[in-house]
């Protein structure tokens, strides 16, 4: 259910931190890098996922399972890859599966809209449209909640110390301000707002945020296709940080997992709704078009040696596919690999073992 005009899908979010890594310069001679690719269904009338496994050393399918009935906007993965975290905001759930799909006990949360992961794998953060809650993931247990007003939660980033959460918010939807939040991750005690002004469009409509570093995150202004940063530690905006990269028209399913943050090449990789894929250099402060798509980048997911970022492409006709990206010169090679899932990438996470 897409609204039109510069709007979002109403159970869109997602934004993950990527267990990701590469043995070569693609992960093409590298057999143990697997991703995961949460696929979904865009018939307005069924609301169906899957997960499609692919070994990105072979390109090969190696496995997945079908979520039937499965509203799914966010996946997360244990680091051994045996545990997979889905969020249904259509059951009110995180669903959690074995890695041939059986099921696993769930854990209620009604409206979840994305899940955040620690790195060790022993917490899972996720939100939704009236909470944040951090849960044990051994034994599902809810350790700390925060509740939120109608409109915030449908993205999640985490520090890279994992000291803080972040999570956008806008008065659209009928949240307080027009920007994000920072809470400390452990405890989620306080929400501290964060307003965000600047760019061209009437309101600033945040959806998906990443952090640079521990002191810096970066907010991707959906209205106005708009770069801001935010200096954590202050919790304020730094208005000489704002990029804007021209608004477009469109409306994107996806919006909300448009991001990928890039540390060793300081960069950040995204997407815009009109299908445009792009770079955003932190030193310079410039984002520059990445063009030659015969279909609409959807979903980036980078690896963390900063060597490749994965676009999944959106299905115009036939099943979707992914181009693989060189950071050193943004360079691309194309279809690297087609999905046999008939469905739209979501999400994904990429795992080296």
């Amino acid at each position: 259910m897409t609204h039109l005009g510069r709007s979002w899908m109403w159970w869109s979010v997602a934004s993950l931190p990527w267990a990701v890594g590469c043995g070569g310069s693609d992960g093409a001679d590298d057999p143990t890098v697997t991703l995961y690719a949460l696929m979904h269904n865009l018939d307005l009338f069924a609301a169906d996922a899957e997960v499609e496994i692919v070994d990105l050393g072979t390109r090969t399918r190696v496995g997945g399972f079908a979520l039937p009935d499965v509203n799914a906007s966010s996946l997360a993965v244990s680091p051994d890859g045996a545990t997979l975290y889905v969020a249904d905001a259509g059951s009110g759930a995180i669903l959690v599966r074995d890695a041939a799909g059986a099921p696993l006990p769930t854990i209620a949360q009604p409206g979840v809209r994305d899940l955040v992961l620690s790195a060790d794998g022993t917490r899972l953060w996720a939100a939704g449209s009236g909470l944040v809650a951090v849960y044990d993931t051994g034994t599902h247990a809810l350790l700390e909640s925060l509740p939120l007003t109608t409109g915030e939660g449908f993205a999640l980033a985490l520090s890279p110390d994992e000291t803080t959460l972040a999570w956008p918010a806008w008065t659209a939807a009928g949240a307080a301000i027009n920007g994000i939040y920072l809470a400390p991750a452990a405890t989620l005690a306080t929400a501290t707002p964060v307003p965000l002004t600047g760019g061209p469009g009437v309101f600033v409509y945040p959806s998906d945020v990443r952090f640079a570093s521990d002191d810096l995150l970066l907010v991707w202004d959906n209205n106005n296709d708009t770069i801001h940063h935010v200096d954590v530690p202050s919790a304020l905006q730094l208005p000489l940080g704002t990029t804007s990269m021209t608004a477009d028209g469109g409306a994107s399913f996806n919006s909300n997992n448009a991001l990928q943050w890039v540390d060793a090449r300081q960069k950040l990789y995204g997407f815009k709704e009109s299908g445009e894929a792009w770079v955003y250099e932190l030193a310079t402060g410039t984002a520059t078009p990445l063009g030659g798509f015969t279909r609409s980048p959807f979903l980036p997911v980078a690896d963390p040696d900063g060597r490749t970022v994965y676009y999944g492409l959106f299905p115009t006709s036939g099943p979707s596919a992914l181009d693989v990206l060189e950071t050193t010169g943004d360079t691309f090679t194309r279809s690297v690999y087609t999905f046999t899932s008939t469905y739209t990438p979501r999400d994904g996470v990429i795992l080296r073992r």
